[in-house]
């Protein structure tokens, strides 16, 4: 009966550390975003002060890349706000790179009311970036087109200064690459993708025109 007690007060005990535990944690869940809006806000407010536009519109741009980042549970949103998401990135990529990068944007008018999973074209673009500018400090495009087509919508990032290797994700999956980083991004995307809309779809990699091409579709019965 002793050592009954003892397993019970043990259990109960480490039930209390679980419970504490999960409770800081949700409490730090709760408060960091707060936290972090907040100062943005401070830096944004005290950036307007002194007449600091660039810094004022970086953080503006920063702060909305994190609130995209944790907010709501959905995991299809509007193209249209996938594409502000891609614009806040972009404006500070622009001031961090200056002339050294040139982004193009093509998306016809007609397209803007389709869904596509949240935050599938920012980390193409994020991983583009870094394999366009880490091997060289010349001028480097990056190009996003989304084009309508018979059954699908095809959305391609594209760019200069790097070669991709066709067969990246296999090389991952049989674990001849170690992915990291963008690699890790890449796999959980093509994972999503395949998740929603079954395995015919996911990503694609090639090389055309001496640019690296991503490209992704999105099935036309998603439509809303």
């Amino acid at each position: 009966m002793t050592h009954s007690v003892k397993v019970l007060r043990d259990e109960n005990y480490d039930k209390q550390l679980l419970l504490r535990d999960s409770t800081i944690k949700m409490l730090q869940q709760q408060i960091n975003p707060h936290f972090l809006y907040n100062t943005l806000d401070t830096i944004n407010w005290m950036a307007q002060k002194y007449g600091a536009d660039d810094i004022s519109m970086m953080v503006r741009s920063l702060g909305n890349l994190f609130r995209a980042s944790i907010a709501g549970q959905k995991d299809i949103i509007p193209l249209s706000e996938e594409l502000e998401v891609l614009n806040d990135y972009i404006r500070i990529q622009e001031m961090r790179f200056k002339d050294r990068l040139n982004f193009e944007l093509e998306v016809p008018e007609n397209i803007s009311h389709i869904f596509v999973p949240k935050l599938c074209i920012q980390p193409l673009v994020e991983n583009a970036l870094k394999h366009a500018m880490e091997a060289t400090d010349e001028m480097c495009c990056i190009r996003v087109t989304i084009r309508e087509m018979e059954l699908d919508y095809q959305i391609k990032v594209s760019n200069t200064g790097s070669i991709i290797d066709p067969d990246l994700l296999s090389k991952i999956e049989n674990k001849e690459i170690q992915p990291q980083g963008s690699g890790v991004g890449l796999v959980n995307i093509n994972s999503r993708l395949k998740l929603i809309y079954g395995n015919n779809y996911g990503l694609n990699f090639y090389n055309k025109s001496g640019m690296a091409v991503v490209m992704l579709s999105i099935p036309k019965e998603q439509e809303v």
